[in-house]
């Protein structure tokens, strides 16, 4: 936790701050210097926490939020209850490469909130020589690919919605009409808006994988993909009130050590759901950190890869069910040969240090 948050002069001379009411300049300062705030200025922040920390009723926690995001003091991802202060690495940039190193595992947090990780890495793209150490860079470049592919979906969506608001500055409509057609079928814009019927195409099937494929490799993903597995994984077995507000420190650290050492998303995943139930169903508490997988991880791909060589010609490519997803989600989906070896090596695993 942080021992202190500064608010610099200037944030009573900002012309947004200027405009918010008592309640809201209130809550403004709290953003910026709660004990949940962190270096990078984007955290969760449940509407819980304000109405306990400022002995507020919901509805003045939630009209206060309101106001901030109105006047673009704060972004808010409503799902996450994550909010990002746009302002704070204007007024508390990151200072050197030291302060940088600890924030890697903060943004890696922060992926978890879509609707407004892309604004935080552009924010803090102008400051990534801070995250440069030594030899090391530690700016991964998953971020930036996962900001735009969320970026280009948030476009993409609002350039195909049309909205039936009558309030015409809300319309948008996608389709282009021929310049070279100007039959009365093809002429959208002579018609009016509220008689226009805009069906979607039906989306086209994608191809499914080719079997040899998924037997030798399953998707790698990225760190950020490695961490929302774990805790999605949590999450499927103890439910959504264990679900952790931000990964460990070292998380990312054994997250890229897992995917160097060959591990794929589907093992990951296999494997925290694995350890999860039977952690559930010893009663014990939940594992809320990657390093307890930093043996694991290793040892359930050298198994895989034995299995793999014991059977070089097995027809685990029929459907094969993963029994503990299953339980969670109550389907059954069918696994390919890869998938199998990897549920098999994990279960022979799982089996040795029950004996």
């Amino acid at each position: 936790m942080r021992k202190y948050g500064k608010i610099p002069i200037e944030f009573w001379a900002e012309k947004t701050v200027k405009r918010l009411s008592d309640d809201a300049k209130l809550l403004a300062v709290y953003c910026l210097t709660s004990e949940h705030s962190n270096a990078i200025g984007c955290y969760r922040l449940p509407v819980g926490y304000i109405k306990t920390d400022l002995s507020w009723e919901p509805a003045k926690v939630e009209a206060a939020l309101d106001e901030l995001v109105r006047l673009q003091f704060i972004m808010r991802d409503p799902d996450t209850d994550f909010i990002f202060i746009p302002y704070h690495l204007k007024w508390n940039p990151i200072e050197n490469s030291k302060v940088g190193r600890m924030c890697v595992d903060l943004v890696y947090a922060a992926a978890r909130a879509p609707s407004i990780f892309p604004s935080l890495i552009a924010a803090l793209r102008p400051l990534q020589e801070r995250f440069t150490l030594g030899d090391k860079n530690h700016w991964d470049s998953a971020w930036d690919t996962l900001s735009d592919t969320v970026s280009h979906t948030v476009s993409d969506t609002l350039c195909h919605t049309v909205s039936q608001d009558e309030n015409p500055s809300r319309h948008t409509v996608s389709d282009t009409v021929s310049q070279h057609d100007s039959s009365p079928q093809n002429t959208v814009s002579s018609l009016p808006a509220a008689s226009v019927e805009i069906v979607p195409p039906e989306p086209e099937p994608e191809p499914e994988p080719e079997p040899s494929a998924a037997l030798h490799a399953g998707a790698q993903g990225s760190p950020v993909d490695v961490i929302k597995v774990f805790d999605d994984a949590l999450v499927a077995v103890f439910g959504e009130e264990r679900r952790r507000p931000w990964p460990k420190a070292n998380d990312s650290e054994y997250a890229r050590a897992f995917l160097a050492a060959g591990a794929d998303l589907e093992l990951c995943r296999a494997l925290f759901l694995n350890r999860q139930q039977a952690c559930k169903d010893d009663g014990k508490e939940p594992i809320d950190t990657l390093g307890y997988f930093k043996n694991a991880i290793p040892e359930t791909l050298r198994m895989r890869e034995q299995l793999r060589r014991q059977q070089p010609n097995s027809h685990l490519s029929t459907e094969v069910v993963h029994e503990t997803l299953g339980r969670h989600q109550g389907q059954h989906r069918p696994r390919t040969a890869h998938h199998a070896f990897t549920e098999a090596a994990i279960n022979v695993l799982y089996k040795r240090r029950q004996d």
